[in-house]
């Protein structure tokens, strides 16, 4: 009897002694090392915490904070910046994080089909291209090829300095499209690529768009529904998996 008394005291005493679970602060995929965000605009950041959580944002002297919502959700706004960089972003609630190497300049979305899809490495003389492909002013970030019928908060995917190493599964189109651009204007870009072959235009539409066309009505049913595997696979799927998660982010798109 006193044994187990002993035991049961025990296990209170270390229940009481140990801290309560808190959740960390997370960031979307998008926000991470090496990105780059617009110039010009103010500067948008989010995620996730536990709700009521005060996060905060640091970017140099400029400071920012609020709250997560019920659902955990959080969203800052820092002052506008011209084109720049490299600086460091902190982001902090029951944890911290530290965003490197961010670039200041020109946000262009890369979306489409086929066309858009075509990797660099498929490309015409993609040796002499991957090798020569040394540019730190242009950041590249790809999505991986994923669909859903809801809209998604969040998408795999990850940021990359252009180089040889990173260039060879990165967009065709973009990256010429950024290499031209890039030293003609002079600023940093950042080139996001979202595109999936043989899709049709319906793909990559929001539902609030496609609920103003009548004709789209059975589709829209059936995808809703998940009914229709097919359907489900075409309308609004890529929209909801990829360009729903880049929002916040966005200033520019290519297609």
């Amino acid at each position: 009897m006193k044994r187990t008394r002993f035991a049961l005291v025990s296990c209170l005493f270390c229940c009481a002694a140990a801290p309560l679970a808190v959740a960390d602060v997370r960031l979307p995929a998008l926000l991470a090392d090496d990105m780059v965000v617009q110039r010009d605009q103010p500067i948008v950041l989010w995620g996730w915490a536990d709700p009521g959580e005060q996060v905060t944002a640091n970017l140099d002297a400029d400071r920012a904070s609020a709250t997560a919502d019920a659902a955990g959700r959080w969203r800052i706004e820092l002052p506008a910046r011209p084109a720049g960089g490299p600086v460091e972003i902190t982001i902090a609630g029951n944890n911290t994080h530290t965003l490197h190497n961010v670039l200041i300049g020109d946000v262009w979305l890369c979306s489409g089909q086929s066309n858009m899809e075509m990797k660099v490495a498929n490309a015409g003389n993609a040796d002499e291209e991957i090798r020569n492909a040394d540019h730190p002013q242009i950041r590249l970030f790809s999505y991986p090829r994923v669909k859903a019928i809801a809209p998604q908060e969040e998408c795999p995917g990850r940021w990359s300095v252009c180089s040889p190493q990173s260039v060879g599964n990165f967009s065709a189109t973009g990256y010429y499209f950024g290499r031209e651009l890039q030293p003609a204007i002079g600023v940093p870009l950042g080139l996001i690529h979202s595109s999936h072959g043989g899709t049709p235009a319906e793909a990559w539409m929001r539902a609030a768009a496609l609920d103003e066309v009548a004709a789209m009505k059975p589709l829209l049913d059936a995808a809703r529904a998940e009914a229709d595997e097919w359907t489900s696979g075409r309308i609004m799927a890529a929209y909801n998996a990829e360009l729903e998660t880049v929002t916040n982010y966005l200033a520019c798109s290519i297609n």
